[in-house]
C-alpha cells in the first residue's frame, strides 16, 4: 500500500469531520438567529396593532345589557389602517366569547377589540377583589375600549345577559389607544371616575397587563 496515498486519505477524513462540524454549528447558528428575527418580527406586527381614534364606548341607550360606539374608530393592524364605523348597538350576547358569571363583592374588566375584516369581540380578564388587570389584546386586534365592572349586588354578574347599570354594579367605559400586553404603551383618552382609573392621556408602559 502507498503510504503517501493512506497519510492523505487520513488527513482527508479528519479534514471533512472539521469541516462537517463547522458546517453543523453554522446551521445551528442560523437557525437561532431566525428564532430570534421571528420572535421580534411578531413583537414588531403586535405594536403595530393599535387604535387611532377614540371609539366613544358607553352603555346602550335602552338595552343596559349591551353597549355602543359613538364615533368612527380608526385603527391599525400590522401596521395598515382600518375603520370602524359607530356601533349603534353592539349586542354582546351575539359576540363570539362566553362570559363567565362575576361574583358579588368581585371586579374584573371586559376587553373589546376589533379584527381588520370588522369582527368584534370581548376578552374577558380575571377576577380580582380589587385593582382589576386589562386583559393582553389577542394578536391580530385592536383594543378599542374596556368595561370595568364592579359587582356589589349579593349576586353574580354575567355580561350581556344582566343590566349594567342596575343597583350596586358600579361600571366605567374606557375608550383605548394601544394594545394591552406585550410592554406596549396603552392610552386611556377617556378620564377614570374614581382614583383607581388611569388618568385620561396617562401612557402606561406595560410588561404584561394594565392594572386600574
Amino acid at each position: 500500500m502507498n503510504i503517501d496515498w493512506l497519510v492523505n486519505m487520513i488527513a482527508g477524513s479528519q479534514s471533512q469531520r472539521v469541516h462537517r462540524k463547522i458546517l453543523d454549528q453554522l446551521i445551528a447558528d442560523l437557525n437561532a438567529s431566525k428564532a430570534v428575527f421571528d420572535t421580534h418580527t411578531h413583537q414588531i406586527e403586535a405594536i403595530l396593532d393599535m387604535g387611532l381614534s377614540k371609539a366613544g364606548l358607553a352603555i346602550h341607550g335602552s338595552a343596559k345589557e349591551n353597549v355602543l360606539t359613538a364615533n368612527v374608530f380608526e385603527f391599525a393592524i400590522a401596521g395598515i389602517c382600518y375603520t370602524l364605523a359607530a356601533q349603534g348597538s353592539i349586542d354582546i350576547s351575539a359576540l363570539p366569547f362566553t362570559p363567565t358569571e362575576l361574583d358579588t363583592a368581585k371586579q374584573r374588566i371586559y376587553l373589546l377589540h376589533v379584527t381588520s375584516g370588522g369582527t368584534i369581540d370581548i376578552t374577558e380578564g380575571a377576577d380580582h377583589a380589587s385593582a382589576a388587570v386589562v386583559p393582553a389584546t389577542p394578536a391580530g386586534k385592536a383594543a378599542f375600549g374596556y368595561i370595568k365592572i364592579v359587582n356589589a349586588t349579593g349576586s353574580g354578574f354575567t355580561i350581556g345577559t344582566t343590566d349594567m347599570d342596575i343597583g350596586n354594579i358600579t361600571e366605567t367605559y374606557i375608550d383605548l389607544i394601544g394594545n394591552a400586553g406585550g410592554g406596549q404603551e396603552l392610552i386611556a383618552s377617556k378620564p377614570g371616575s374614581d382614583a383607581q382609573e388611569v388618568a385620561q392621556g396617562t401612557a402606561v408602559v406595560l410588561t404584561q397587563s394594565l392594572t386600574t
